[in-house]
């Protein structure tokens, strides 16, 4: 339905044509157009409407042409009236018309507009802070991989480091490792020479050759003992934190430890607790702590009158905590090499490499432990090894090596 207005109905009731418009729009059940630039918000969908804005725009022009003598053209005809296609967009909604059909020239109200129209500005930082954070996140997840590749690398470098210092320290050990197996392998010779010594005789001596075998089948697990433990030393293994027994750990390498000892004239002396103490960690390489500790302490007194060449070790258990302690009677530690004595590649010894403290520190504090180094009241020096105890539910942890 097209409409303009109308100002007397036949009743001769009088309106406005904007009021005739409001009155048709509430009773139509089609769309209504207008033509008329007033009508825009009463209900009428739209229409090419007479621009009354342009319109006043024309005749100020022709009244100031007038005013300055200017020859005035004929009056515009009604056909060249600037004409505009205007729509409601309210009502272009409520109808249900394609909105494809409104051309780009027209002039379109209370059309809300959208967010890009209305915040562009906003919404252009907003895609830049997005993409800033974005990219911030990617290039942290990337760095968090490259980081947590080089922690891998390093746990693994740091563990071969470890591997191979315990096969030098089993280097060291070579001469008080081969007196340990050689003096069963001697009994054993013995017992076979005394035992066909027997039997060449004639004589029937069953008791005592029983006893020979038994002897023999001692000191041969003397000796295989000693190779079991050499090997749990030597080979490469998954780290395993979990509950085991102090004193037997230290109890293992205490025949070799005292022989090397003997062979470099000094006394080790053994202070074990009882009851028995257990901790939750990783049983070769609290080995491994202890024996760095104690050729270390050898070699303090290796120089010193034989009285003076002794090395204690103590273990000792307070609430939660275990502690091994190293004593020597050496000369103890300078004041200004405290502060570097665990320091990777620092050594007080011409001919040391100055890795064995720093890898007892790294094995101490891999173990949520820490390592001290204090002179004794009586001289010499004193390592203090403190270990978490064993709670009542020690959990097991691996770790690759």
């Amino acid at each position: 339905m097209l409409v303009a207005g109308y100002f007397r109905d036949g009743d001769g009731r009088d309106f406005t044509p904007r009021e005739a418009v409001l009155r048709l729009v509430a009773v139509s059940g089609a769309p209504i157009y207008g033509v008329l630039n007033p009508s825009i918000g009463t209900g009428v969908v739209g229409g090419y409407m007479l621009d009354f804005r342009a319109l006043g725009r024309l005749t100020a022009q022709a009244v100031n042409d007038h005013l300055h003598g200017t020859h005035l053209a004929q009056a515009p005809a009604a056909s060249a009236m600037p004409n505009v296609l205007n729509v409601d967009w309210r009502q272009v909604r409520r109808w249900g018309i394609d909105e494809r059909a409104i051309p780009d020239t027209a002039v379109v109200h209370f059309r809300e507009p959208g967010l890009w129209e209305a915040h562009r500005l906003e919404v252009l930082l907003a895609v830049c802070v997005v993409l800033l954070q974005t990219g911030l996140i990617a290039g942290l997840i990337v760095e968090r991989r490259r980081r947590k590749l080089a922690v891998q690398a390093e746990q693994k470098q740091r563990f071969e480091l470890v591997h191979a210092s315990r096969v030098a320290v089993v280097g060291e050990l070579t001469g008080a490792i081969a007196h340990e197996i050689n003096q069963p392998l001697g009994a054993i010779l013995s017992n076979a020479e005394a035992a066909e010594m027997i039997l060449a005789s004639g004589a029937r001596r069953p008791d005592e050759l029983r006893q020979i075998l038994a002897d023999i089948r001692r000191d041969d697990l003397r000796a295989s003992e000693v190779i079991r433990r050499l090997r749990a030393l030597l080979a490469k293994h998954q780290v395993e934190h979990q509950r085991f027994n102090l004193n037997e750990a230290v109890g293992d390498v205490t025949s070799i430890l005292r022989a090397e000892a003997r062979r470099r004239g000094a006394t080790l002396e053994i202070l074990l607790p009882n009851p028995a103490v257990t901790m939750v960690g990783d049983r070769i390489q609290i080995q491994q702590v202890l024996i760095n500790l104690v050729l270390n302490a050898l070699e303090a007194v290796a120089e010193l009158p034989e009285p003076r060449r002794r090395v204690s070790v103590e273990v000792e258990k307070t609430a939660g905590r275990v502690t091994l302690l190293v004593r020597d009677r050496g000369t103890g530690i300078a004041p200004d090499q405290m502060p570097r004595l665990f320091d990777s590649f620092f050594s007080t010894k011409s001919t040391g490499m100055g890795l064995g403290l720093s890898i007892v520190r790294t094995l101490v504090e891999a173990h949520g432990g820490r390592v001290t180094a204090e002179n004794g009241v009586d001289g010499g020096a004193v390592f203090r090894v403190e270990l978490p105890a064993a709670g009542a539910n020690g959990k097991k942890k691996r770790e690759q090596t």
